[in-house]
């Protein structure tokens, strides 16, 4: 099942880049297309709502990825139309019209996904050093409600930081159920604890999502159709 969705959602997954000169730019994290108008989703807590941002996309063939930093990607300029920090959900569109395809029905619903449910997720885990999109699997293995009210997913397989932003679906319904936040750091309210020079927690096998209905509301403000399905 996760060989389908990898075809599925691998040409829609974007590795999203702050600029820092005229021909230089930092890696921050993932992103998924949802709209055909250019609309791209990803995770807040990598963005600073006044970055100057682009996007690319390597290579989906099925096949070796060449490890080649130079000259590979085309960027594309974006900027930031929505910014949810508490639910950490962004949402960006290209700057000059792009053509996409997107599926019509795209969304699934998180509060109906079980605990033990089969999910796969993409993203770019080393969009800095190693820049191909890379398809993981996990289980459900906690629903959670945070501090701040927001629904979020808990997966038994850890997220590196660059997953951030990238699409969390069921395997069984092909629908994303979620937005890849990161890893889980227990220890995230106590910053002070540390063992050596490390801070405690943040080598957790333990992955999280923020659940795909917070998105919604964001589309919904753009005037865009939710992709909403069951």
């Amino acid at each position: 099942m996760l060989v389908e969705v990898a075809k599925r959602f691998a040409g829609g997954c974007v590795m999203v880049y702050r600029k820092t000169g005229e021909d230089s730019a930092a890696f921050l994290g993932t992103g998924f297309l949802v709209d055909e108008k250019g609309y791209i989703l990803t995770c807040a807590h990598i963005l600073n709502p006044t970055d100057d941002l682009v996007i690319a996309k390597a290579t989906t063939e099925n096949g070796y990825a060449k490890i080649d930093l130079d000259g590979r990607f085309q960027a594309s300029a974006v900027r930031l139309h929505q910014y949810d920090p508490c639910s950490d959900i962004a949402l960006l569109k290209f700057v000059t019209q792009h053509v996409v395809s997107v599926a019509q029905i795209l969304f699934g619903s998180a509060d109906e996904v079980s605990i033990g449910t089969s999910v796969g997720y993409l993203g770019y885990p080393f969009g800095d050093r190693l820049c191909v999109v890379s398809s993981m699997s996990a289980v459900v293995s906690a629903k959670i409600i945070d501090s701040n009210g927001v629904k979020m997913i808990q997966i038994d397989n850890m997220c590196h930081e660059g997953n951030s932003g990238g699409p969390l679906i069921n395997l069984r319904t092909g629908l994303i159920i979620g937005i890849i936040s990161g890893r889980l750091n227990p220890f995230q309210a106590a910053p002070s604890v540390f063992v050596g020079n490390r801070p405690v927690g943040v080598e957790t096998n333990i992955g999280y999502a923020a659940a795909i209905e917070h998105a919604l509301p964001l589309l919904e403000s753009e005037g865009l159709d939710s992709k909403y399905g069951k």
